[in-house]
C-alpha cells in the first residue's frame, strides 16, 4: 500500500437546500486544488436518488496533506458558508492499494 490516503465523504443535507450547497463543495474543491499541495483529487458527487446526501472523493499524497486539509482555511470557509444546511459530515478514511 502507498502512503496516498482516499476519503470517501458523505454529507447530510436538506434536500431542499441541495443544490445550494454544491456551488459552495466546487469552491471548497477549487481552493483545495489549487491551494493545499497534497491534494491530488476532490470530487463532488451528487447521488441520483438520495436527495437527503452529497459525497465527495477525496486523495491525499499522505495522512498529513489529510491533516493540513481538515484543519485547513477552506473546510472552514465551506462550513461557515453552508452554515446549518450541512447537517452532518461523515467519512471513511481509506489506504490506496497500487
Amino acid at each position: 500500500m502507498s502512503e496516498e490516503v482516499a476519503i470517501i465523504a458523505t454529507i447530510e443535507v436538506d434536500p431542499a437546500s441541495r443544490n445550494d450547497l454544491v456551488p459552495i463543495l466546487m469552491r471548497h474543491r477549487e481552493r483545495c486544488l489549487r491551494d493545499e499541495p497534497g491534494t491530488i483529487a476532490f470530487e463532488v458527487l451528487v447521488p441520483e436518488k438520495e436527495t437527503d446526501r452529497l459525497m465527495l472523493y477525496e486523495r491525499y499524497k499522505d495522512k498529513a496533506a489529510f491533516d493540513a486539509h481538515w484543519n485547513g482555511k477552506s473546510l472552514a470557509i465551506a462550513k461557515a458558508a453552508a452554515g446549518p444546511r450541512l447537517k452532518k459530515i461523515s467519512g471513511v478514511v481509506c489506504a490506496t492499494v497500487s
